[in-house]
């Protein structure tokens, strides 16, 4: 029978060692340069996610000049300004568009890195909406 220090010790280490560590990104160099998108997720109240995929990837566009565009099949470029802070991405779309198809909304976007350390994939979610924008290279 474990004494009760073991079964703490034990359960303490399983924890911490299954716990995943999150880096901080303190620079928002990783965004920049092409990211194709293929895939939207959007969470109805119930918490289900509803996928969206495109025939032709929407490509997004990050310039280090803090201003970018979005490629879509339609040949007209969706032009935005975006700033990265404390692992928030903000995205403006300028000029002004009633547009409906900007395919990545106006909004702070929180950014999630998956699968591996490279960036080659990250998660752009709009917690307000409720809606996650999946961009790969």
């Amino acid at each position: 029978m474990l004494s009760k220090t073991t079964f703490v010790a034990i359960f303490l280490f399983a924890t911490i060692s299954c716990k995943q560590h999150e880096t901080k990104v303190m620079s928002d160099h990783f965004l920049l340069g092409n990211w194709s998108m293929c895939s939207i997720v959007s969470y109805q109240k119930d918490g289900q996610g509803l996928g969206e995929s495109f025939n032709v990837c929407p490509q997004v566009i990050f310039q280090e000049n803090h201003k970018g565009f979005i490629k879509r099949s339609d040949p007209r470029l969706l032009y935005f300004n975006w700033t990265f802070n404390n692992d928030h991405l903000t995205i403006e779309h300028y000029p002004k568009s009633k547009d409906n198809d900007l395919i990545i909304d106006d909004g702070i976007f929180k950014i999630v890195q998956t699968k591996n350390k490279t960036f080659q994939e990250i998660e752009i979610i709009d917690t307000v909406k409720n809606v996650k924008y999946i961009l790969g290279r």
